[in-house]
C-alpha cells in the first residue's frame, strides 16, 4: 500500500491510457501498462475510478450524475460522449 505522504493527485492527462502506454517500462505491453496504471489509481483511491469516499467527492459526483446538463458537460470533457 502507498503511504499517505507518498500519495499524489493525478491530472486528467496522467490518467489517460495513452500516457500509461507512453510511460511503459521497456518490454511492458500496452495492456500491462494500462492495467498497472488502473491498479495504482485504485490503490490511491483516485476519484476518477469512483473509489473516493470523501463526502465532497461523493456530493460532487452525485450532483453531476443527477443534473443532465452537468452530466453532458462531464461526458464531453472526459471524452465519453
Amino acid at each position: 500500500m502507498i503511504p499517505a505522504a507518498a500519495r499524489k493527485t493525478t491530472s486528467s492527462a496522467e490518467m489517460k491510457p495513452c500516457t500509461a502506454v507512453s510511460r511503459a517500462a521497456p518490454g511492458e505491453s500496452a495492456v500491462a501498462a494500462v492495467r498497472r496504471q488502473l491498479l495504482e489509481m485504485i490503490e490511491l483511491r483516485d476519484p476518477s475510478v469512483g473509489l473516493n469516499d470523501d463526502p465532497r467527492s461523493l456530493q460532487a459526483r452525485q450532483l453531476i450524475q443527477n443534473t443532465p446538463v452537468l452530466l453532458q458537460r462531464a461526458s464531453l470533457a472526459f471524452g465519453e460522449a
